[in-house]
């Protein structure tokens, strides 16, 4: 018997599915992205869940687990977008600290290491939309494609298996998804302790003296 969080859940990937199923190249992504972010991030399952892609090569063969890997690896962006928006903040703050004066050499360091890496989060991202989008395009096409996709309800989507066509289609982007998160995983520590670093310098810098 399936809880209320069950039934919420279930209706939550139905919501997904019915918005692949009516996505058409081209289109924008944004619904579909939107829908995806209300399902959990599994944080516990995150890691072992993306190991076990072997770097995207050995993929769930139902829907809904590609569903749970794209969840984990835009949580993982959604993570590291929080840190890339403090950066970008603490960049401003020395940028305008140091607009009337030569900015010491802690101050130059840190500016040229935080647009540095912010330049970097920046790439990530723009792969990130590119896997995004081609992703979403071949499970649409999956979904075009089903003749029972009319039939999918919350009782019987978890149960949907991909045909092995749909799965080396996904594949390709899925491997430059997971390629991707592993990337956030090595920046995102990077950047925060560049942003620990940047918070010292500007206290030093607004102190007495």
């Amino acid at each position: 018997m399936k809880t209320e969080s069950d039934k919420t859940q279930a209706g939550n990937y139905l919501a997904i599915v019915k918005e692949l199923g009516a996505y058409s190249s081209g289109s924008s992504t944004n619904r579909i992205l939107d829908r995806l972010s209300v399902l959990p991030s599994h944080d516990q399952e995150s890691r072992t869940a993306i190991l076990e892609t072997n770097l995207g090569k050995n993929l769930p063969n139902r829907l809904v687990g590609i569903l749970k890997i794209f969840r984990i690896i835009q949580s993982k962006r959604q993570e590291v977008y929080s840190f890339y928006e403090t950066a970008m903040g603490k960049y401003e703050t020395i940028n305008s600290l140091t607009a009337r004066r030569k900015p010491t050499d802690d101050e130059g360091r840190i500016k040229q290491i935080l647009t540095d890496y912010i330049l970097k989060i920046e790439s990530h991202f723009e792969k990130n939309d590119i896997g995004d989008e081609a992703l979403i395009k071949e499970m649409g096409r999956f979904l075009s494609e089903l003749e029972s996709f009319h039939l999918l309800n919350e009782d019987n989507l978890a149960a949907l298996v991909l045909s092995a066509k749909a799965i080396s289609l996904m594949q390709p982007p899925m491997e430059k998804l997971i390629a991707c998160y592993t990337e956030y995983d090595q920046v995102g520590s990077i950047l925060k302790r560049l942003i620990r670093i940047a918070e010292m310098i500007i206290e030093d810098a607004k102190g007495p003296g």
